[in-house]
């Protein structure tokens, strides 16, 4: 068994040995997420509340239908006497879930055990884990959640203002020891806002599996938030990085973007591990100002357990021959097929079909009989949005090289300026091509020693006359730092420049500018 399962996965994997079944079971878990519960956080990230902590609020800003720009707010408040809801919190939202569906959405009001609870979450079962249940129903109960243009009513189908708990209450009641098989008496109940939009199909499918397999809450939040924007088929999905931290994460503002990304890896780490996502990187928009953005480009979607949509018996192994009969047609309508229409186009198709079908989607008749009839009809049309594997693969790898190749050309646009401001000094200082040729030998002679730090960056040697070789920068602090290796300098110099009488001294000389100043400080700005 693996060493890193969770708390509870253990016993949950003999458990199954026990019934007979097998732990490949234990990955198909599907379970729901209401869309906009997946949209904000409504959990801190910690396990603890801060002290003197009891509202937080998330913001942005999206384009309308008309153009405009709305701004949309969600705050969170908790109760005097519980809080504000926390990490662990959310897990118990999305096990509820879970129930919720096996129970088909048909009421608010759902029965539950917390050894059953504890058991999807992967907790101890111990009483402290009891404990922990009720006061995540206390805190869901007592919550107040206030969506400023920023609840989507899904049967409205626009964005309203709302004000709603997650939770409208729950009964517990003591259970006995162990898996007990009698119907539960215990049970929550779902706040009526929040059921009505369950019940207007604002819900999206959510692999609990994963979910629950996830090590930190930050991943897990993540991973929420991501499997919500891959919902209609994205292949890639980007978002300014302090925007994803602070509004959509809720992770301290105070962060620096070293930091965001530090705290990022690792659930990127885990998300790709899991096969969720194929890959993250970075870049920096050419226009001034812009944000940094993180891209994600997410791995190939599949049925839980099953081999990634679109490559179900794919033409890498049996062919698109073998694919339309795994969807249940005939041999002979599949050769019929394959004889008389395009392979790209019965590709799409069927690629289509699988994912709907990943999706819950169930026609009328059969797949086989729907797939034909999309593949000969010349009035059914595949949505923009969906792309099949190769032309996700295929975007993807294209849009992440176009942003390799923007960030490559701005770096050397900006290395290009940096070039052209020191050699617009030099020439102001009169430095030649003699003079530099000496500083640029002094300096790596310093790199070799160890001794080369930013301050000799920005320091200029000036053409040497008679016994004074003169450094100058145009940085108070750096002239510092300078003075005190000034002996090595000194040395160095005169083994390059075979001077053995050779005097060395430092200026500090802030009169680089303007113009040349000025220009250095609005690059550093555009950093």
């Amino acid at each position: 068994m693996d060493a890193r399962a969770r708390p509870g996965e253990t016993e949950r994997m003999v458990e199954l040995e026990e019934e007979g079944l097998d732990h490949g079971q234990l990955e198909v878990r599907i379970g729901r997420d209401e869309m906009n519960l997946a949209e904000f956080p409504f959990t801190l990230l910690s396990h603890r509340v801060p002290g003197g902590v009891n509202t937080i609020k998330f913001t942005d800003t999206i384009s309308g239908k008309d153009g405009k720009s709305i701004i949309r707010e969600w705050t969170i408040t908790g109760s005097e006497a519980y809080g504000l809801p926390v990490a662990g919190d959310e897990e118990l939202y999305v096990a509820l879930m879970e129930v919720t569906e096996e129970y088909a959405f048909r009421h608010p009001k759902v029965p539950i055990t917390r050894y059953d609870l504890l058991q999807r979450m992967g907790w101890p079962r111990d009483g402290h884990s009891y404990r922990r249940i009720q006061d995540a129903l206390n805190r869901l109960m007592s919550v107040s959640i206030v969506a400023n243009n920023s609840f989507w009513d899904n049967e409205a189908k626009r964005y309203v203002d709302e004000g709603f708990h997650i939770l409208e209450g729950y009964r517990l009641y003591d259970e006995k020891p162990g898996r007990d098989r009698t119907p539960p008496d215990s049970y929550v109940v779902w706040n009526p806002i929040l059921f009505q939009s369950f019940r207007a199909g604002n819900i999206k499918q959510l692999d609990t599996n994963i979910y629950f397999s996830l090590g930190t809450p930050l991943a897990r939040r993540l991973f929420r938030y991501l499997d919500k924007k891959r919902y209609d088929g994205k292949a890639t999905y980007r978002m300014g990085l302090s925007k994803l931290a602070f509004e959509k994460l809720g992770m301290s503002r105070n962060y620096y973007p070293s930091q965001i990304k530090r705290e990022l890896q690792r659930a990127h780490d885990e998300l790709i591990e899991k096969n969720f996502l194929r890959d993250v990187t970075y870049y920096r928009p050419r226009r001034r100002g812009a944000e940094e953005l993180v891209v994600y480009t997410f791995a190939p979607r599949g049925r839980p357990g099953q081999r990634p949509v679109g490559e179900l018996a794919g033409p890498e192994d049996e062919g698109l021959y073998a694919r339309l009969v795994a969807l249940g047609l005939t041999e002979s309508v599949a050769r019929q097929l394959i004889a008389n229409y395009a392979e790209h186009h019965i590709n799409r198709w069927a690629s289509y079909c699988e994912y709907k079908l990943s999706q819950g989607w169930l026609p009328h008749e059969s797949p086989a009989a729907w797939t034909v009839a999309a593949i000969r009809s010349k009035d059914w049309e595949i949505p923009e949005w969906f792309k099949t594997t190769d032309e996700t693969e295929r975007e993807a790898a294209e849009f992440v090289e176009q942003a390799s190749a923007e960030a490559e050309a701005q770096r050397e646009a900006e290395h290009q300026q940096y070039r052209q401001i020191r050699a617009a000094i030099e020439t102001e200082l009169g430095i030649g091509e003699g003079t530099k040729d000496i500083w640029e030998r002094a300096r790596e002679m310093l790199q070799e020693r160890g001794q080369m730090s930013p301050a000799l960056l920005s320091t200029y040697l000036l053409p040497i006359r008679g016994k004074t070789a003169t450094l100058v920068t145009p940085v108070p602090f750096f002239c510092q730092y300078i003075q005190r290796i000034l002996p090595l300098i000194g040395d160095i110099l005169r083994e390059v420049t075979a001077k053995i009488e050779l005097n060395v001294e430092v200026a500090c000389q802030e009169n680089l500018g303007p113009p040349y100043q000025g220009r250095l400080d609005l690059t550093e700005d555009e950093d």
